[in-house]
């Protein structure tokens, strides 16, 4: 029988075990949320025997994969391995962005630059925002020059949110529909159903969905709520049971994960608990961004994250409280959150400047529970599952 003889292979060894027993004590908390939805939504019987065949089915796939990891322990070596890499990944990120900073700090300090000159040094972009282009204020120091740089546009506020009459009818209550945000006119689109499970559903066309053909894709681990997003080709979900989130490359099935410290994510303490979601992606004109909750003030927290290398760059408490909040999007570096039962949009933080201002936006009837809500920067429009339903809403600016 093969063992690891490695220092490096045994301890990526114990670190898989660790994340094995996360996962089999995620199964009774998820447990826990079917009996709680059971009794949530009491005059939907038959909603609910679908939950519970769902639940069945997707024990099964755990003694499925329980089954072929004991089958294959060069596998589960190779996955250590591989696990280690990642690690290393996630070790070397302060040094990359000290690295960063100190590019920046160096050009500031040689000539006056343009603004645009520092987001492209800061985000490694291969074009200018002309939307800020002019001289940077000799008042600024290094930091502030930093921070500005992650927002390349900020100068949109909604003025109103309209939404189509046309919806697709799913069966599930909970679930997301995604396309590539990163893309203008790419016309596929994936689907995970339930706010639980490993696998997700790809289409070619959304223009023909849902009755053409879809290609299964096994996305490795399992994900929890309904805050998933694809952006450049990959998927981001939250790894159920555990304080990770996962980077999920859509064609290559390359995995990566990166640790978030001090977030709430069991127990049932939810970021928003009507979409039973714990971390939410999402996109807007400035990139990837990942919001949660803090489990020391149960505040919600926006971290802006590196897309291409996977790790976090900033961080905001806005200090406002999870409990007064249905779900979130970010328009324009601008989070926007609704209310309770999620019908209106009523606060915004301004994340570059930190600042609360108050907004009402009609968004849905109070009525039923509105899984998914989503930001598509390229289309202005808001994706959501709403009431077992796809929608799409315009987003009008002032």
């Amino acid at each position: 029988m093969y063992r690891p003889t490695t220092d490096a292979e045994v301890v990526a060894r114990a670190s898989l075990d660790k994340e094995n027993v996360e996962e089999a004590n995620y199964r009774p908390t998820t447990d826990k949320e079917v009996v709680q939805e059971a009794n949530y939504r009491q005059e939907n019987n038959k909603e609910m025997v679908e939950e519970a065949n769902y639940r069945q089915k997707m024990d099964g796939e755990i003694f499925k994969e329980a089954n072929y990891r004991t089958k294959s322990v060069l596998g589960v070596v190779k996955e250590a391995i591989y696990r280690t890499t990642t690690d290393t990944e996630i070790v070397g990120e302060e040094n990359y962005r000290q690295e960063m900073y100190s590019e920046i700090v160096e050009e500031v300090n040689k000539k006056p630059k343009l603004n645009t000159d520092i987001v492209e040094k800061a985000n490694n972009l291969g074009k200018t925002d002309i939307a800020i282009v002019k001289e940077v204020p000799s008042k600024k120091n290094n930091t502030e020059i930093v921070e500005e740089a992650y927002f390349r546009k900020t100068e949109c506020i909604i003025k109103s949110i309209t939404c189509s009459t046309n919806v697709i009818k799913m069966e599930t209550t909970f679930g997301v529909w995604m396309q590539d945000a990163a893309e203008v006119n790419d016309e596929q689109m994936w689907t995970a159903e339930h706010f639980s499970g490993r696998v997700v559903q790809e289409y070619k066309s959304f223009a023909s969905f849902p009755d053409s053909s879809s290609r299964t894709i096994d996305i490795r681990k399992f994900h929890q709520g309904c805050g998933h997003v694809v952006y450049h080709g990959n998927m981001y979900f939250h790894n159920a049971g555990t304080s990770r989130v996962v980077k999920f490359n859509m064609k290559t099935s390359r995995l990566q994960t990166l640790a978030i410290e001090n977030a709430l994510y069991r127990n049932l303490t939810y970021l928003f608990h009507n979409s039973k979601t714990y971390f939410k992606f999402t996109v807007d004109e400035n990139g990837l961004w990942l919001i949660f909750a803090s489990d020391v003030y149960e505040t919600i927290m926006v971290a802006k994250l590196d897309h291409k290398r996977f790790f976090v760059l900033s961080v905001v408490n806005t200090s406002y409280p999870i409990r007064k909040a249905g779900n979130a999007f970010i328009v324009c570096g601008v989070l926007y959150l609704t209310d309770a039962k999620d019908s209106k949009v009523i606060h915004a933080i301004d994340l570059m400047r930190e600042k609360d201002f108050h907004v009402s936006l009609n968004l849905r009837p109070t009525h039923g529970i509105m899984a998914m809500l989503s930001y598509y920067p390229n289309n202005q429009l808001l994706y959501m599952w709403d009431n077992s339903c796809l929608k799409m809403c315009t987003v009008h600016f002032a």
